[in-house]
């Protein structure tokens, strides 16, 4: 199925409590695509144990616990879904209320569940339509997604060859913090999402071949990527003036073999993209790697105005 809270129930009966939702700044200033196909459309109503399991489990497994035992016998250990609605609700107009749902199969039909055939409108609840922002499904997903039990680590993830949120620090600080602020205005942010979503700054920094001190020029001379000690620390800085008590997730870089800028410093061997966290001062000189040091430092942390070190206990400033 194609119905988004369909596919998040799925991915809840995986078994996984956390999900990683990519995104990019520029995405969310845009206006949702209006293309001649609706993004909501009628689609089959399955059950929930058709779902649980014809849709997710293994078919070998199924057939493994078929011969032991009745997959009657697993429906009641299946979790319910407890998500939007299907068939929508009223709406109040007798024109689309009278509408029906189900539909019985003629008497030589021998395929499908049963003899009715039920339907359903697929993401009939998202924001969409003409002139609705990127930003506002956005949100409303994120949303979405924590009321059901995850985990939401939020992921800025841009694949452009020049991207302007690492060749300027203030511009990712800016988007950070502004997006943050979004958030916490919302009214259930405090009761029920602040600790289950977090911001993971920059996914794979190593794509433009980030330095953790150093700036890294392409072989034109522009700069293509500032020093991601300082971008870090502002980005965290921004999202933190919003709401204090966020833990922060940031990548590792510039100890990997970059291919594309093998000229913005050396690398550790078998280390990739998002690696990057050796402190060892005999390593990092003898393979002359970027030194991520600095930002585990008082200095560091008192410089951007993140922490107070008192005691030797790092508090939220």
């Amino acid at each position: 199925t194609n119905d988004f809270a369909a596919v998040v129930y799925r991915i809840k009966l995986l078994g996984f409590n956390a999900i990683r939702v990519q995104f990019r700044f520029s995405d969310l200033n845009m206006d949702l695509p209006s293309g001649s196909e609706p993004e909501f459309f009628p689609c089959l109503l399955d059950s929930d144990e058709y779902i649980g399991i014809a849709q997710t489990m293994d078919p070998q497994l199924i057939e493994g616990l078929g011969s032991k035992w009745s997959l009657e016998s697993i429906k009641p250990y299946l979790p319910k879904y407890k998500g939007m609605p299907h068939p929508p609700p009223e709406t109040g107009n007798p024109a689309c209320d009278s509408t029906p749902w189900t539909a019985s199969f003629l008497q030589n039909y021998t395929g499908g569940q049963g003899a009715t055939l039920n339907l359903t409108m697929c993401n009939w609840y998202l924001p969409q339509g003409p002139g609705v922002p990127a930003l506002y499904r956005f949100l409303w997903q994120l949303q979405y997604l924590i009321s059901q039990g995850f985990y939401v680590l939020l992921d800025f993830s841009s694949t452009r060859e020049r991207e302007v949120n690492v060749e300027n620090p203030q511009l990712l600080a800016q988007n950070w913090g502004n997006l943050w602020r979004i958030l916490t205005d919302i009214p259930a942010y405090k009761d029920y999402m602040a600790g289950r979503i977090f911001p993971d700054l920059v996914n794979e920094p190593s794509r433009w071949g980030c330095q953790w001190q150093d700036t890294c020029h392409g072989v034109n001379g522009t700069r293509v990527c500032a020093p991601i000690l300082q971008t870090f620390g502002l980005a965290a800085a921004a999202i933190w003036k919003a709401d204090p008590n966020v833990p922060i997730f940031i990548n590792g870089l510039g100890q990997d073999n970059s291919t594309k800028w093998d000229q913005c410093g050396n690398y550790y061997p078998g280390m990739h993209w998002g690696d990057g966290f050796i402190t060892n001062q005999k390593m990092i000189e003898q393979y002359d790697i970027s030194d991520p040091s600095d930002i585990f430092t008082t200095a560091f942390t008192q410089r951007f105005g993140i922490f107070r070190v008192e005691r030797g206990e790092a508090q939220v400033g």
